[in-house]
């Protein structure tokens, strides 16, 4: 849900419905649910496919738990125009639930849930982040009888469609019976045609390559063959490219770590590595424990949310859902060969820090939300409460006259005894730093002067905003 200019290419909108079908199924084998469609349009659309399959995703995720994995699924669309501008509407919707008319103004706030096992209350309201950011927007009904509908519109293709008719699966048993023809269909290569922003990816690995005066190693960890050719695959596109790069394999966990000693800067690392090894997150805390630095990019079939909390809390640095686009690949190689190229100047004398920020909040997820938001442009400390922090500071002499600012919450666990404002009142005599309250509450004047320097919102910030607001801070006190 990152704020960027979507990737947009055309597409035909079967395609996506069948692969989010296909990837859902994949890992919910034992549903037993009916599809249907109804599609009335006529063009492709203009998508960001990797960002908009997660928005298919999500709402079809939520629905299969919503009915408990049992019932009907349908999708519709139909051709509309907004404001001069031609879009495709889409309903995904689902039987045997129902969602209370007081829900649906707030089912795409940040953090929301209606109490779903495991949920975040993020699904939605990324979902609502990349429609927007096509241009369309997003909705939902709910009708105790019909069940639940969701509806949203994405930019039409002025490139028809093939009329010809195209078969999709209509049951969950069907979809996994046909999985591994789809696998080997879509392992097989996308067309070779020039995408800009995957040549500037290039460019810029190359040139990190070279200064650093060596291929670039990749491992990747799958134990699907078909899988771990498809990426290769995406390397061995360009010719140039490929000549920078050293892919390397495992199939599983001993393969993994053996590979590792050969120091890759990047691990491409499946979670189910069969049954006879470790899984993905047993590596990768493996990995981290023997003091690997490189970028490790934790990539499955598995989304849900418990998948993402656990592959964060053994270090990863990005989570992905499969399939992969190049795109996202080269981003990733991207960012290994940026930690690579600093990690040489540290070595050479030229030592690269990154400012340090504190952000102290009893949930863990916002924790999380923030730590991964930021950490490329800044060491962030999460605390859980305002005594975690104030340990850590009297154990770490250097922490607080490091910082470049700190960001707490209001309300804490009712075994803590102050609030956000009393916790940063107590430090204003050891910071000049500023010091945010990150909540969504309305505070007078009169109770935030002298404690904190700005109210902000409980959703985490981008970096260029936040470093804005410290450089507006250090203005004014002449820092």
């Amino acid at each position: 849900g990152s704020e960027s200019v979507p990737t947009t290419e055309s597409v035909n909108p079967e395609t996506l419905v069948e692969s989010t079908l296909i990837e859902v199924f994949r890992v919910v084998r034992d549903a037993k649910i009916n599809v249907t469609y109804a599609f009335n349009h006529q063009h492709k659309i203009n998508v960001d496919t990797l960002k908009v399959a997660r928005v298919f995703s999500n709402i079809v995720g939520n629905a299969l738990q919503a009915m408990n994995q049992k019932g009907d699924l349908w999708f519709k669309t139909i051709e509309v125009e907004e404001s001069g501008s031609n879009y495709v509407q889409f309903c995904l919707g689902n039987s045997s639930s129902f969602i209370p008319s007081e829900n649906l103004p707030k089912l795409f706030d940040a953090f929301f849930t209606s109490g779903k096992m495991g949920g975040t209350g993020l699904g939605l309201a990324i979902a609502q982040k990349i429609i927007h950011s096509h241009g369309g927007k997003i909705w939902c009904e709910s009708d105790a009888q019909k069940g639940v509908e969701f509806y949203f519109t994405l930019p039409m293709s002025s490139e028809k469609i093939d009329t010809r008719p195209r078969p999709l699966p209509a049951s969950s048993a069907e979809i996994v019976s046909v999985f591994e023809r789809f696998r080997l269909n879509t392992s097989r290569g996308l067309k070779n045609e020039i995408n800009p922003l995957e040549v500037t990816l290039e460019k810029d690995i190359i040139k990190l390559a070279k200064a650093a005066q060596q291929q670039l190693r990749i491992l990747i960890v799958d134990d699907e063959g078909v899988y771990r050719n498809s990426l290769a695959a995406l390397v061995n596109r360009s010719e140039d490219f490929k000549q920078h790069i050293a892919l390397s394999f495992a199939i599983n966990a001993n393969q993994a770590l053996e590979s590792a000693l050969q120091t890759p800067c990047l691990v491409i690392l499946d979670i189910d590595l069969g049954n006879d090894s470790l899984n993905g997150y047993e590596v990768l805390k493996a990995l981290r424990e023997q003091g690997f630095l490189g970028v490790v990019c934790v990539h499955s079939n598995r989304s849900l949310p418990e998948d993402y909390k656990v592959a964060v809390d053994a270090g990863a640095d990005a989570v992905l859902p499969k399939p992969m686009s190049r795109t996202h690949f080269l981003k990733l190689i991207l960012q290994a060969a940026e930690r690579l190229h600093s990690y040489k100047m540290s070595a050479q004398g030229a030592v690269v820090t990154l400012p340090s920020i504190a952000v102290v909040d009893d949930t863990k997820i916002i924790l999380r939300s923030w730590k991964l938001k930021l950490s490329k442009f800044a060491t962030v400390h999460i605390f859980e409460s305002p005594q975690e922090f104030r340990t850590y500071a009297d154990l770490n002499k250097n922490f607080l006259p490091n910082l470049k600012c700190l960001i707490t919450d209001f309300y804490f666990d009712e075994t803590v005894k102050e609030n956000g404002l009393m916790f940063a009142e107590s430090l204003r005599t050891q910071m000049t730093q500023p010091i945010f309250l990150s909540s969504d509450g309305e505070f007078s004047d009169d109770m935030t002067v002298g404690r904190v320097d700005k109210l902000i919102g409980k959703i985490p910030m981008d970096w260029e905003d936040l470093s804005e607001l410290i450089a507006t801070h250090d203005m004014q006190k002449g820092i």
